[in-house]
């Protein structure tokens, strides 16, 4: 197999089929399109009446990229995993860089987060931008007690890790970032009002799965809104999610061809659909 991951390459094989990240830790660049399809049938009657309904095939997801000035490294892994899949052939991981990649964003009793028995979750309460989509967390344990999820996504890509959050008695929240072989832990103390809290960056480890966590240590209370995870560097946006994740397993290439043009040394061009469905 080859490694399809310009960031962080330990020198060892990679069986992860995953689209790059590019140097910059972004998966494209703008223009960006993505674009979703949904199959409806309409049966039309003697009387001339229709009859319309969804169905029940799996929408298809598509995202058009314009990669520009792409240096030889970046070109060449990207062609790697066009070879390696066979064209439209095969399938990889794609991250979609449009998305929150975690699920139930705002449910937090859903079966994709796993939760201490100790930490009690309230909802409904209001958030910074004027709604009720808050959540307070409770630690009413003797230990630490956190909520994480666990991403089918390789652990080695640079990632933002973000949440809103807020204490009035000044309680810490603990992000981290973790696989079986590595982890980073970055500790925040909010205020009594809303402060967004980062945490990014990759780590070295050839992992194809990684989690994220949210920590309480005894007795503290904090607010949270917002919880995000994207395949990039920086937080963007917060984009509430339902009970599907950003991380789509099954993606093609759209074409059996790749159009790579080459201007000069370190700067090249593509342009490429991705396809995928639900």
């Amino acid at each position: 197999m080859v490694r399809t991951d310009p960031v962080n390459d330990t020198g060892e094989p990679n069986l992860m089929l995953v689209f790059p990240q590019l140097t910059t830790g972004a998966i494209a660049q703008y223009p960006l399109a993505r674009s979703r399809r949904r199959i409806s049938v309409t049966n039309l009657l003697t009387d001339g009446s229709m009859v319309s309904y969804s169905d029940q095939t799996p929408d298809t997801n598509y995202w058009d990229l314009a990669l520009r000035d792409l240096t030889d490294r970046e070109a060449d892994f990207i062609q790697a995993l066009f070879q390696a899949v066979e064209g439209c052939l095969g399938t990889f991981t794609f991250l979609d860089p449009t998305a929150n990649l975690l699920a139930h964003s705002e449910e937090l009793d859903s079966s994709c987060w796993q939760n201490s028995p100790m930490l009690q979750i309230t909802t409904g309460i209001d958030d910074p931008v004027g709604g009720s989509a808050g959540i307070r967390l409770i630690n009413a344990g003797q230990t630490t007690q956190s909520l994480s999820q666990l991403l089918g996504a390789p652990a080695w890509f640079s990632y933002s890790f973000s949440t809103y959050a807020r204490s009035v008695g000044g309680s810490i929240v603990t992000l981290t970032r973790s696989a079986s072989s590595s982890s980073n832990t970055r500790l925040f103390q909010p205020g009594s009002g809303w402060t967004r809290c980062v945490m990014s960056g990759d780590m070295n480890t050839t992992d194809e799965s990684v989690r994220f966590s949210l920590g309480l240590p005894p007795g503290a209370s904090v607010d949270l809104y917002g919880i995000q995870v994207e395949s990039q560097p920086s937080a963007s946006a917060y984009k509430r999610t339902g009970n599907r994740n950003g991380v789509y397993s099954n993606a093609r290439f759209a074409d059996d061809v790749l159009r790579l043009v080459s201007d000069g040394p370190d700067q090249n061009r593509l342009d490429l659909r991705v396809v995928s469905k639900d």
